[in-house]
């Protein structure tokens, strides 16, 4: 039997093989070295923060109430602490490190060579399992135990406060295997405002190779803020670059003891699959000339953000391209004329065509681009804007305070021409870190003019980027994504899917949840309580019965609330956690009591949670169990 949702998820059925990829080779297939570009230098014995690149928190030494010392990622402190900063001294080849809180070393303990063993800290600063190998990557090291070869990573790569660091397998440029080592003194803090709209005075200029980068926001940061998934944090050039061209460009501005700018060959991405393309080429750009050769072909990127590490934001830098790059037609929203963009398509001659907007950016081919319908650029993007506003709207993202602003970054729908045909078997679009990428035929979705064809793919996949982590366990992961889809649906004047008939079923997903509501035994987080495959589409019925109850205002707030009071490591790592909490926040946040509704749905309420409900002393809920009309 056909999935009744299957239209509604991330992974559609592809009517056509991909596209093959002119734009990389297998002579790419190399990694890149994790010391490629300037800046390579050893490091300098001294007091450090050290930082994660996943999190951008600082490992801090925190003694528990049994008085164990753990090593785990930790918020910036107010004020400096010395739990949160390491002395790296020179030993033999390597290095220790050493807490200034307990002045003990970091270790493996019994200088383990087991994948994931946890860190800790003994007395010491050359015994077994205490001394480190520093292997720099850009602007982070990996940190490897010599005793082992294995790196340091973060936890499940948690972002949350309480994640331990673990030794895992051999080096890798993941983010939560690297880390940033920022100078303990008076200067670096991660204290200093950030500017929040820093996308309205960039400037982009592909034909004259010309560009003005404010610092952006770390991509890792805003995602730690939303609760949600990381967005696009570099800036376009507009050039295309050919594996083995020799790249030259001018760097002014940039500060060499602060943060870096890497020039990507081809945009960060999680293409599925492992490919020669799955990884940017990445280069570190040192002040004034740089030269680099492309080990891959790929549209050219700069990634600028500030940490925040400074008491002072970044200033902006300016780059000017010497040598290298094609322009390719560009589009910037505001700025290029129609008469433009027809000159640029006809003249320009590139396998991609980039177009950008405030907080959107489109990359597709030149030959999907020319298969479609042409639609005017200027169109699209404003309905990309639009929607990230509505997808906003439901999130509570109203600029009302520093936890509630929109996020000052793009979202980046990019053609995936790099991942295998198996790879994306069956899938039509997806949302990972940084982008959403449109495999096979599916960028036609967007590039046809989505306000005249079937946008829900469109809404779905950025609705995963705004899923907030805390109350997405793996139940409602195809679920609770929706709850942007259908507010955009709405919003857009279009009547609702839940109405809307499968022909093979001849159920909707209201028909099914009506038909779950009505059984003697529900389990709302198993599938197999619910017929014939119809556990995603009836669950999403739950979530429009507490907006149509409770209001739109029930959601603003409720991501209000997962912001400010975000889960630890602990608490995300447990599923059944995850539910206890959503099920007593939805009644705080509500300021009534759901406990019936939820029993309602099938889901089991803790001991702990009911009592903590009846502390809450709510009146309970009028009836939210009416069926979306």
């Amino acid at each position: 039997m056909k999935n009744p949702m299957t239209a509604w998820l991330r992974c559609l059925p592809a009517a056509f093989l991909l596209l093959a990829s002119s734009a990389c080779t297998q002579a790419s297939a190399a990694a890149q070295p994790l010391s490629d570009g300037p800046g390579t230098a050893g490091l300098a014995d001294g007091d450090y923060y050290i930082v994660s690149k996943l999190s951008y928190k600082p490992m801090t030494a925190v003694r528990t109430a049994d008085g164990q010392v753990l090593v785990v990622q930790h918020r910036w402190s107010a004020q400096r602490d010395a739990a949160q900063v390491w002395s790296v001294k020179h030993v033999e080849d390597g290095y220790a490190l050493v807490s200034n809180q307990y002045q003990q070393a970091l270790v493996i303990a019994d200088a383990s060579e087991e994948a994931g063993a946890v860190v800790s800290l003994s007395d010491g600063a050359n015994g077994p399992g205490q001394r480190w190998l520093l292997q720099p990557h850009l602007d982070s090291y990996s940190i490897v135990a010599a005793h082992s070869g294995k790196a340091l990573g973060v936890s499940g790569a948690f972002r949350e406060e309480g994640a331990e660091y673990l030794q895992w397998a051999a080096p890798s440029d993941a983010d939560n295997e690297l880390f940033m080592f920022v100078r303990a003194d008076a200067q670096a803090r991660g204290r200093h405002a950030f500017d929040t709209d820093p996308l309205s005075s960039a400037r982009y200029d592909n034909e004259a190779g010309l560009y003005h980068l404010p610092p952006l926001l770390p991509a890792a940061l805003e995602a730690d803020r939303l609760r949600q998934m990381k967005l696009m944090e570099y800036h376009p050039s507009g050039l295309y670059v050919e594996q083995g061209e020799t790249v030259q460009l001018e760097v002014t501005g940039l500060s060499p003891d602060r943060d870096a700018l890497v020039v990507m060959v081809g945009p960060a991405n999680k293409f599925m699959g492992s490919t020669p393309c799955s990884k940017p080429m990445q280069w570190l750009a040192a002040p004034g000339h740089n030269q680099f050769t492309a080990t891959r072909s790929g549209m050219l990127y700069f990634r600028y953000i500030d940490s925040g590490f400074g008491r002072t934001a970044l200033p902006a830098v300016d780059v000017q391209v010497l040598q290298g790059g094609t322009p390719v037609p560009f589009y910037i929203a505001g700025q290029t004329q129609p008469d433009q963009w027809r000159h640029q398509l006809a003249t320009r001659d590139t396998p991609y065509v980039e177009m950008i907007g405030p907080r959107s950016a489109i990359t597709v081919r030149r030959d999907m681009l020319d298969r479609s319908d042409h639609a005017d650029p200027a169109s699209l993007l404003d309905y990309l804007e639009e929607m990230i506003r509505h997808h906003d709207a439901i999130s509570g993202l109203d600029g009302s305070s520093e936890y509630d602003r929109p996020a000052p970054l793009r979202l980046h729908y990019q053609q995936d021409d790099q991942s295998s045909a198996k790879a994306v078997e069956g899938i039509f679009m997806y949302a990972d870190d940084y982008f959403i990428g449109m495999p096979q035929d599916s960028p036609l979705a967007l590039l046809n003019d989505p306000a005249r064809s079937d946008p829900w793919g469109l809404w779905h996949e950025a609705g995963h980027i705004y899923q907030q982590s805390d109350w997405t366990w793996g139940a409602v992961t195809e679920v609770t994504v929706n709850i942007y889809s259908l507010h955009a649906q709405e919003r857009f004047g279009l009547p609702t899917r839940l109405r809307e008939v499968d022909p093979d079923t001849g159920m909707s997903s209201v028909d099914w949840a009506e038909q779950y509501l009505a059984q003697d035994e529900r389990n709302f987080n198993d599938d197999a309580s619910f017929a014939q495959s119809s556990a995603v589409s009836a669950r999403l019925v739950m979530y429009q019965q507490m907006r149509n109850g409770l209001g739109d205002g029930f959601f603003h707030q409720l991501h209000k609330y997962y912001r400010r009071q975000p889960l630890d490591f602990a608490q995300r790592s447990d599923e059944n956690t995850m539910i206890q909490q959503f099920i007593y926040r939805s009644c705080l946040v509500a300021r009534q009591d759901l406990s019936a509704f939820f029993v309602a749905w099938g889901m089991t309420i803790d001991a702990d949670t009911a009592s903590r409900i009846d502390e809450l002393q709510l009146s309970p809920a009028s009836d939210l169990l009416a069926l979306p009309e």
